[in-house]
């Protein structure tokens, strides 16, 4: 009887039986679920590493033994006073720019897009401004009677999308030069221009101005992971690139006198910079080069010197500078000393005219000489002129159509 018994109908509490239908959506939900997670997190990842510092070289591994001269700006962004005054400037001098384009150049719209951009720059460049930047001069170059230059700058962040940026898109087809797996993009020329987009009903378009013709410039861009490396020889480049590649950390930085003299100048000072003597360097070409041509007399600057400091900085609404020179010869200080006074002299004039005033004075020592020069409320200036800057770039606005008033078609169709 056992062995012919009917089954009994299933219990409501039994579990209903699993469909292939139902095992085929249950999988295609995980998989969907693992796959989103999967891209979040890939997401992530890509924007944590194009958007970050990334890995960078210490700008100041530049600096070698040979270095003739350098300049050192350190972190200008993390000063509040000194970022709001750098972009002051900047905004000044873009405004002084955009008044020199004609109608040809630039519309009024596109103006106004920059002008725009220009009032949130401070705020939209918030933590991607430089975090260090060295500029030095060195032998090396393809002329052993000149000296040859190569700057690096890092970003507080977006350092591998700048890359990204300069050795896919900027340097595409630019000739390659290649020493010890290392590579120099060279770069030949190319326009001026600025780049401005427009959203009209959710569709964005981009045109780009054009600021110059064809550039006449010639320099060279490398790589050591993060930072981009800009030169005007690619001797110096590919030697720099290869002597301060590194694998997971940057190794010492290279001796060098600059960095000694270098050292209290960037503790208090945004701006340091140091030269030692040598006789490939004109101290003229940098203190006054735009006098070079005149009649004043620059002679005091051939006069042999140990090393000289630069130090520039913001207080407040200021702008101060500190030029220290020292190992001069006790008969060259007399000169050197006048020499500084009239072209302080010289600068005070050429400011005035501009409106702007400039204090300075100059201490000699047996061996030394301290030149203190400031430039009161320059902060001030640099808001004023902006504003009559954009006074004279300003469109009258198109008076508004009253919608009760009707429109006569003559003169619409003259319009």
């Amino acid at each position: 009887m056992a062995d012919h018994e009917l089954p009994l109908p299933p219990s409501p509490d039994d579990p209903a039986p699993d469909s292939p239908v139902r095992r085929w959506l249950l999988g295609c939900g995980c998989g969907c679920a693992v796959l989103l997670a999967l891209l979040a997190f890939g997401l992530i990842f890509l924007g944590k590493k194009l958007w970050g510092p990334g890995v960078q070289l210490p700008s100041d591994h530049l600096l070698r033994e040979d270095s003739v001269a350098a300049v050192q700006l350190d972190s200008p962004t993390s000063s509040a006073e000194a970022r709001t005054f750098l972009v002051e400037a900047f905004r000044a001098v873009m405004i002084a720019q955009l008044a020199q384009l004609d109608e040809d150049e630039a519309s009024s719209q596109d103006i106004e897009q920059i002008l725009a951009g220009l009032e949130d720059m401070e705020s939209a460049g918030a933590g991607f401004g430089p975090s260090s930047f060295t500029l030095v001069l060195a032998p090396g170059g393809p002329s052993a009677d000149e000296l040859s230059m190569a700057f690096a700058m890092n970003l507080e962040n977006g350092a591998p999308l700048m890359r990204f940026g300069l050795e896919y898109l900027g340097l595409a087809g630019s000739t390659e030069h290649e020493r010890d797996g290392k590579v120099a993009y060279e770069f030949d020329g190319g326009e001026a221009t600025i780049k401005t987009s427009t959203t009209v009903n959710g569709i964005q378009t981009s045109e780009e101005i054009q600021l110059a013709e064809e550039l006449d410039v010639s320099f060279f861009v490398g790589f050591v992971h993060d930072t981009a490396i800009f030169s005007d020889s690619k001797e110096l480049l590919l030697d720099t690139l290869v002597a301060t590649d590194f694998e997971e950390t940057p190794g010492a930085p290279p001796a060098s006198p600059l960095r000694r003299e270098l050292a209290d100048l960037r503790s208090d000072w945004l701006l340091a910079a140091a030269m030692v003597d040598h006789p490939l360097l004109d101290p003229a070409d940098v203190l006054a080069a735009d006098l070079l041509d005149t009649d004043l007399d620059l002679g005091w600057t051939e006069v042999p010197f140990g090393a000289a400091r630069l130090g520039i900085g913001v207080d407040g609404r200021d702008l101060n500078l500190r030029i220290e020179v020292d190992g001069l010869d006790p008969g060259d200080v007399g000169q050197v000393a006048a020499g500084f006074e009239e072209l302080a002299a010289v600068r005070r004039d050429q400011l005035e005219a501009h409106g702007l005033d400039l204090a300075h004075e100059v201490l000699a020592g047996e061996t030394s000489l301290l030149v203190q020069v400031g430039l009161p409320d320059l902060r001030t200036w640099l808001e004023t002129k902006a504003t009559e800057g954009i006074q004279e770039l300003e469109v009258p606005p198109v008076p508004p159509t009253d919608p009760a008033e009707p429109i006569d078609p003559e003169s619409a169709d003259e319009g």
